[in-house]
């Protein structure tokens, strides 16, 4: 057993003990990521920090970007341009005041940390009687006065001082920075039976595929592109030609291929059928050799189509099931009808029926691809760490789940409410669902796609002839563990800062430290002054933060940002522990599981020296994910002030090492392309005029009532922007917030 030591990947070798403070940004209507080595304000930059005015801004860029043209010698000076004075109200609008992430940030590669081995704890964790920190290689043990068993001894807890009297035997002493405790051996035997001599079962994979009208829209390929499944066509075709000719229209090219959206799809799903059947193989070759009658990592596959009805093909080995009529309109009798269908069958036995059924698929009717989803994931939920892939060109329009024609009341209410009852059911049963759509097409991946988004799935959107290849990636980015929840704790000098956790992500376990003799007394009456002042800010006294992350896939990443208390008097070159607990279910085993990281990071007061180490790709992951939060939540304005004003300061660490720079360049690119959604989307507001403001609901010092009509005002404009938000904007949220390929 090879036991390698997963740690913490922080921004910096050191923590930074010098406060950031926040500033204020406005953010305009043209903010550029373009640097050319140059100043960013001569390319028309509008946003500014420290309270320069919208207008100053702008007449700037115009004065730099647009310069007059030079007046003739006899005449006068033309005058200047009438300055551009923004309303009260606009203004508000544009101006955020954010943090700088600094270097106070710790990244953690989930997908990396839970492939790896650790050494296996005897017992249950040791926990502290009042921050709940895990004794770890880093605690100190000291003998309790007045025992007599020599092994009572007192620990007290690094994170929050307390002390705890504890009965602990030296081989329940931790060693290693990475540390597993198993919960439940038995939380899913399927997993359990699968995994044999220690190699991971490939799973349950389910390809959702959209075989509407719109599906046999064709793509014109030069040198005559050849595709599997395209001779059966061909002759198809030449059984309607009796004469043998070639029929061509007057002045068609003979030189070039005309691929159907379908035609790419069933190449796609055949190639990737058989490579999971050629894995699947090569893996059971090796376990045979190695291993006296070691079981095979197998895998099974199953196929579901949509258009007026959907159809369960199954895995190939057996006759598919049919859900049409009433039924695509309830989600009860759609789970009814899959709940007993499993796929049993190896695919090694099934990839050739499988794929024969995929290339007799033909295109034509509407698009039922809610009640598609749900019987995929319903099957799928048989099976934990499985995946289901859903292929589409259009909008789902029978059904439930449908999109097309539905006012922003029903998008937001019962529309939403179905995406989030599968997504859940999803998560729950450790399925992954990934999304992909046909490029050029519109199928609001804002709310199909939020599926995806929770369960840890990709979105993206494809040309056709590249479909392949994108199947081949999601594929690749196999699930290592599920029900996966995170706690990041720290020590009480330091706080954690959240800037942008939604709603159910991410939780403050407050130990507040003013509790004990007073934490019983009665709460002050909502409204009042005492009430507000009472009312913790967001970060305040968090010690620990907990974060549901679902399934962890390979690429599986996730960030914090910490900062350090006004009244904390750390010393230069002193030590503070860090410390991260994992509960999963892991799918190679079945195990459900507590892995513990803890990490010292040594202190110092010099920026400088901080900076000197800094990691861009930490850095750079924590401000796409939180950019991509303000995002999705409609949050714009913060969102762009955000990834603005950490843009510089990435920008000026980087340019420590030429590697940095290449990072930086590459992160600056995707993140360009977030903000001109983000950009693009509050200048058409404008334009139409709508102006909805990312600040409404934020007003602290009025009424209860007030602030609460606030709220709502704003979640009616914020679900407004989502049900107008593009593919490609909800596509870049999503990839943004996975942290996903931003450094490529």
């Amino acid at each position: 057993l090879c036991i390698t030591q997963p740690k913490m990947d922080f921004a910096s070798k050191y923590v930074l003990l010098d406060q950031e403070e926040e500033e204020e940004v406005e953010v305009g209507g043209g903010l550029q990521y373009s640097d050319d080595e140059c100043d960013d304000d001569a390319f028309g930059t509008a946003m500014e920090v420290d309270g320069a005015s919208l207008g100053e801004v702008m007449d700037r860029a115009e004065a730099v970007a647009m310069p007059p043209p030079p007046a003739p010698l006899a005449a006068a000076a033309a005058p200047p341009p009438p300055r551009f004075r923004p309303t009260k109200k606009l203004r508000r609008q544009y101006r955020r005041k954010v943090q700088k992430a600094g270097t106070n940030v710790v990244a953690l590669h989930l997908g990396k940390m839970l492939s790896d081995n650790a050494a296996i704890q005897t017992g249950d964790p040791t926990l502290c009687c009042q921050c709940h920190a895990i004794f770890s290689h880093t605690s100190k043990l000291r003998p309790c006065e007045g025992e007599e068993e020599l092994e009572a001894r007192v620990w007290e807890c690094e994170f929050c001082g307390a002390e705890n009297h504890t009965l602990m035997y030296e081989e329940e002493i931790p060693e290693g920075e990475s540390n597993d405790y198993i919960i439940n051996e038995n939380v899913d035997s399927t997993l359990r039976d699968s995994a044999g001599s220690g190699e991971a079962s490939a799973g349950l994979t389910i390809f959702c595929v959209d075989t509407s009208g719109s599906m046999c829209v064709t793509t014109e390929v030069r040198g005559g592109e050849k595709l599997r499944g395209h001779d059966r066509v061909r002759e198809e075709l030449k059984g309607i030609r009796t004469d043998g000719s070639d029929q061509r229209m007057p002045g068609e090219r003979d030189d070039v291929t005309y691929v159907s959206r379908l035609q790419a799809v069933q190449a796609a799903v055949d190639a990737q059928i058989r490579g999971i059947r050629k894995r699947c193989e090569k893996k059971a070759a090796g376990a045979a050799t190695s291993t006296a009658g070691a079981g095979g990592a197998g895998a099974s596959v199953g196929l579901v189509t949509f258009a007026n009805e959907v159809t369960v093909e199954g895995d190939g080995d057996r006759a598919g099931v049919t859900i049409a009529g009433d039924k695509l309109g309830e989600y009860a009798k759609i789970e009814e009808s899959v709940k007993g269908l499993k796929f049993e069958s190896d695919v090694s036995e099934t990839a050739d029926k499988l794929c024969r059924k995929v290339f007799a698929l033909e295109e034509g009717g509407a698009t039922a691809l809610g009640p598609a989803l749900l019987a995929a994931v319903t099957m799928a939920s048989g099976v934990r760490g499985s995946k289901v892939v859903l292929c589409t060109d259009g909008m789902a329009n029978v059904g439930v789940g449908a999109l097309e024609d539905k006012s922003e009341e029903e998008l937001s209410g019962e529309v939403q409410a179905f995406y989030d009852a599968v997504a859940a059911a999803a998560c729950a049963a450790g399925v992954e669902v990934s999304v992909v759509s046909i490029k050029g097409t519109d199928c609001r991946l804002e709310y199909v796609g939020s599926v995806a988004d929770r369960t840890g799935g990709n979105v993206t959107i494809v040309d056709p002839l590249n479909i392949t290849k994108e199947f081949a990636n999601i594929l690749a980015d196999e699930v290592v563990a599920t029900n996966c929840v995170v706690k990041f704790r720290v020590h009480r000098g330091l706080k954690v800062v959240q800037e942008a956790d939604e709603e159910g992500e991410g939780e403050n376990e407050n130990e507040n430290e003013n509790e004990g003799e007073g934490g019983g007394s009665e709460a002050p009456a909502e409204g009042t002054e005492a009430a507000r002042e009472a009312k913790p800010k967001k970060g305040d006294d968090a010690l620990t933060v907990t974060r549901e992350i679902g399934n962890v896939s390979q690429s599986t990443s996730t960030t914090f940002q910490f900062a350090v208390r006004e009244a904390f008097g750390g010393e230069e070159g002193g030590k503070l522990p860090f410390q991260v607990e994992i509960r999963c279910v892991r799918k190679s085993d079945g195990l459900q599981l507590c892995r513990v990281v803890t990490k010292e990071q040594t202190l110092t007061k010099e920026r400088t020296k901080a900076e000197s180490s800094a990691n861009v790709e930490v850095l750079g992951t924590h401000v796409a994910q939180e950019c991509a939060r303000f995002a999705s939540k409609g949050d714009y304005s913060r969102g762009r002030a955000y990834g603005w004003r950490n843009k510089e300061y990435i920008k000026s660490v980087s340019a420590h090492s030429p590697a940095q720079r290449t990072q930086y360049s590459a992160w600056k690119s995707n993140m360009y392309e977030l903000e001109s959604h983000m950009s693009t989307a509050q200048a058409a507001e404008e334009e139409d005029g709508l102006c909805l403001s990312d600040s409404e609901g934020e007003e602290e010092e009025t009424s209860v009532a007030v602030r609460s009509a606030g709220k709502e005002k704003k979640l009616k404009k914020l679900n407004a922007r989502r049900g107008k938000r593009s593919d490609a904007a909800a596509q870049s949220i999503i990839k943004m917030k996975h942290g996903r390929n931003l450094f490529e």
